[in-house]
């Protein structure tokens, strides 16, 4: 996710480069090496990074979309059409996300809305391990549609 990251910054900084790959005003040829330091150097670099390192903790749209029906059947006992119910509600929570938060981000900025929602999304997922098999639905529901509401719309973000 790191190297991912580095990748993505790198070519979105901005940096004009030249025909033959040079950045433009820069003395001899590029590394990755001084590639890598350059882009570590950039203020908006390390807010990027830390999402994407707390990205690693579950958040993603693989991991929630696999794990989360096998979390509510498994480990809390909801039935079949409960599971489907409360699962749908965070389904939606996703999709709302998408459309609101970039939205939101247009106006604000995508790393500050990216960088609190990767810190909510990692929060909401770790704070899921608490819940027992007397847990309320309701409350269940709207804690997945939170997280998904958060989470679904970090790589489109960043």
């Amino acid at each position: 996710m790191f190297i991912v990251g580095l990748t993505v910054i790198w070519y979105l900084s901005g940096e004009k480069r030249s025909r033959g790959g040079m950045v433009e005003g820069s003395i001899g040829g590029t590394s990755l090496k001084n590639d890598i330091m350059i882009l570590l150097k950039t203020e908006s670099v390390t807010p990027i990074l830390a999402a994407q390192a707390l990205l690693s903790g579950g958040i993603d749209i693989g991991t929630l979309t696999t794990y989360i029906p096998i979390f509510l059947a498994d480990f809390l006992g909801i039935d079949t059409y409960e599971r489907g119910m409360v699962y749908a509600v965070g389904l939606l929570g996703g999709v709302a996300g998408l459309v609101l938060l970039g939205k939101y981000a247009g106006r604000i900025g995508y790393i500050r809305v990216s960088v609190v929602s990767a810190l909510v999304s990692s929060f909401l997922v770790y704070l899921s391990a608490f819940y027992t098999v007397e847990a309320n639905r309701m409350l269940l529901a709207l804690h997945l549609f939170t997280m998904m509401f958060m989470s679904f719309s970090l790589p489109t973000l960043l």
